[in-house]
């Protein structure tokens, strides 16, 4: 388990510093360039305040990233905050965590059945096969395994245990594993054939979902697409042509079309 330190805080999260220094310089360049523009050279009315808008606007948000990723989020025993003191959601009212945990246990239980397969065939029983695992290992699956063997160990059935695991992680990979294991042993069947086949049935789920996310991703991509990458595009390719465009608009704008 981890241990908070002397301020009761268990774990930080803060941006990424890279990332947010390209974030807020994209949108920041962007704002300048078009504001720099704008005033350098006068076009027609409406397009000063269309410029000046946009212009500013981009400042605008660029200072708005800035300031919400210089947040730090903190967890203690009681609630999620961040480094205002602002309380984000209290831990009675958090019923799972998706990302980090849970994806981690996906991809690496099936690497777990095969260690349990391997010491299962060595002669070791499931409880002292959870054991070395959990010993060897290091990571979310180990640590989910050594608290079984801890209840296991204070007098809580198996079938308790590893059902108590299932519900506290709440991942569809692990409820199947506890509910072959413990159907295994009421009809008597040899673990270790039970943990093959489980664990390849499992790589054949982790393939399907990876290949669900891949197809998810172009539709994530858009927007930072959208919002970074092509803003940044723009003042590049667009940013020389302006002055030139504000002359023909200029142009059009007093009805003058002539050289």
């Amino acid at each position: 388990m981890f241990q908070p330190d002397k301020d009761g805080i268990y774990a930080t999260v803060h941006a990424s510093q890279p990332r947010r220094l390209f974030g807020y310089g994209v949108l920041f360049i962007l704002g300048a360039i078009v504001l720099y523009t704008a005033l350098s050279h006068p076009p027609a009315l409406h397009w000063m305040v269309f410029m000046l808008g946009f212009g500013g606007a981009m400042l605008w948000l660029a200072e708005r990233l800035r300031r919400a990723t210089t947040m730090v989020i903190t967890l203690t025993k009681d609630d999620l905050r961040d480094s205002s003191g602002t309380v984000l959601a209290r831990l009675e009212d958090v019923r799972s965590v998706e990302r980090g945990k849970q994806g981690k246990i996906r991809r690496h239980l099936p690497d777990a059945m095969d260690m349990l397969s391997v010491c299962a065939d060595a002669g070791l029983g499931f409880d002292q096969s959870l054991q070395r695992v959990s010993e060897s290992w290091e990571g979310p699956v180990a640590i989910e395994f050594n608290r079984v063997v801890n209840e296991m160990s204070m007098g809580e059935s198996r079938a308790s245990a590893m059902r108590s695991m299932a519900e506290r992680l709440d991942v569809p990979e692990v409820s199947s594993f506890v509910a072959v294991i413990l159907q295994s042993y009421e009809l008597g069947m040899g673990i270790a054939e039970t943990l093959h086949a489980q664990a390849d049935q499992m790589r054949t789920e982790r393939r399907y979902w990876a290949q669900e996310q891949a197809r998810k991703m172009p539709t994530k991509m858009l927007f930072p697409l959208m919002l970074l990458i092509l803003p940044a595009m723009f003042a590049v390719i667009m940013g020389p042509t302006i002055p030139a465009l504000r002359e023909i608009f200029s142009n059009v704008s007093i009805g003058n079309l002539g050289p």
